[in-house]
């Protein structure tokens, strides 16, 4: 029988996603998240355009939410400081503010800050102390990715106890995440998930990170 093609190691495909992540100068990012409060139970979504430029600046700009916060623009420095700058959308969106990372408006359903949750975070977060397996495949629009399953390989998980582990679907050729799910400690279904679309651009104009 003709042998079988080794199973890539889930750590080094983990460390390339890393490695993509690290080596880009800025990413745009269309993302797709769905949250559900592991307390109440509410289901909250929200769409995003993501723009980030290294070393750790971002800005957000939210297309819908079903917190009715559409037309808001956030920039802010990821895993720096403790406030971002918000315009809002609507009526209100020619005042600019400052809102403290943990502010109520700005926290997502189960308590993340932006400083949780975006590229430069899960880069710093997983190239520590974290292990990776290749547990198959999926699709996400018609698009064939692996999917890894990660665990911490301490006593606590970055995302909070209650977490057991999390998957991260990418593209097999390009290693850009195209899935990231959540779950918690004896649930079947993740309690967070989100979907990708990630660009590279060799660069974006300096008016991008403005409000």
């Amino acid at each position: 029988m003709p042998s079988q093609p080794a199973k890539p190691d889930g750590n080094a495909e983990l460390q390339q996603i890393l490695n993509k992540i690290s080596n880009a100068p800025f990413v745009v990012a269309d993302v797709d998240k769905t949250e559900k409060n592991l307390k109440t139970g509410k289901t909250s979504t929200v769409k995003i355009k993501m723009y980030s430029k290294k070393p750790n600046i971002v800005k957000l700009e939210v297309l819908q939410s079903s917190s009715g916060a559409e037309g808001a623009k956030i920039v802010y420095t990821s895993n720096e400081g403790n406030k971002a700058k918000v315009r809002p959308g609507g009526a209100m969106s020619f005042i600019t503010t400052e809102l403290p990372k943990t502010d109520d408006r700005l926290i997502s359903g189960n308590g993340y800050t932006f400083d949780d949750i975006d590229l430069f975070s899960v880069y710093n977060r997983l190239s520590q102390g974290y292990e990776a397996e290749l547990v198959g495949k999926t699709q996400v629009s018609g698009q064939a990715i692996n999917v890894l399953k990660v665990t911490t390989s301490g006593s606590h998980h970055g995302m909070g106890s209650h977490v057991d582990y999390e998957y991260f679907g990418y593209d097999p050729n390009t290693y850009e995440i195209r899935l990231w799910e959540i779950y918690a400690k004896g649930e079947q279904q993740p309690y967070y998930r989100m979907l990708l679309g990630l660009q590279f651009p060799a660069s974006l104009p300096d008016s991008t990170f403005k409000l």
